[in-house]
């Protein structure tokens, strides 16, 4: 009876590791922003997910003190980007005949807007800057990293017929630019710093529909 207890504790054991691995998996974002496979710079910049604590402290410390309310240091203001975001579609042909198929793309869901946050700041803190508002209701507390996103449905009918050539995969997604701004923000009651954190807002300018062939 024991040995069966010891086997099956052993199982769930495993089975929850398993659960564990498989959630942090499908949550990484390589980028830090859900909806956007990949951010790249086009000049000098940098995501604030390949900062580490050390690389933080400069502008954590280079923020002024107040009396009551957020006080912010910014890395970088409206860095411009290319991103790519959502795939429509990813068709494969592993034939050795080209092959045909028709397309029609009738709803996009297109990520306007990205606010990534981490530690005890929240996106209300103080300011507004070019292309950037900061001002929407995410909020969050603790040791926590979080990032919403504002999206629109772009609704149109456009019919395409699309050839596969052999051993090619075909894909259509969702590229643009945007531009990039993130900081750092302390929290003061009565002189006192009581919360921290940072922040990191993609803000997209242009959506274009980029079709890539790749060999398989």
């Amino acid at each position: 009876m024991k040995k069966i207890i010891i086997y099956f504790t052993c199982f769930l054991f495993c089975f929850i590791c398993l659960i564990l691995i498989e959630n942090s998996a499908s949550a990484y974002s390589k980028t830090g922003h859900d909806d956007f496979k990949v951010i790249e710079f086009t000049g000098d910049g940098e995501l604030i997910n390949t900062y580490s604590s050390v690389d933080f402290k400069p502008f954590y410390n280079r923020i002024k003190r107040k009396a009551f309310g957020w006080s912010t240091e910014y890395i970088q203001k409206e860095k411009e980007a290319l991103y790519e975001g959502v795939t429509i579609f990813s068709r494969s042909n592993k034939t050795k005949s080209p092959v045909k198929f028709t397309y029609d793309i009738k709803e996009t869901t297109m990520t306007e807007k990205s606010v990534k946050v981490k530690g005890s700041v929240t996106s209300k803190i103080t300011g507004e800057i070019k292309k950037i508002k900061l001002g929407t209701s995410l909020e969050v507390s603790g040791s926590y990293e979080k990032s919403q996103a504002t999206k629109t449905q772009k609704e149109e009918s456009t019919g395409l017929t699309l050839t596969i050539n052999p051993n090619k995969k075909l894909t259509m997604l969702v590229t643009g630019t945007c531009y990039v701004t993130s900081g750092v923000s302390k929290y003061f009651f009565c002189w006192i710093n009581t919360k921290k954190g940072e922040f990191e807002i993609v803000d997209c300018e242009t959506f274009v529909y980029e079709l890539r062939e790749e060999k398989l």
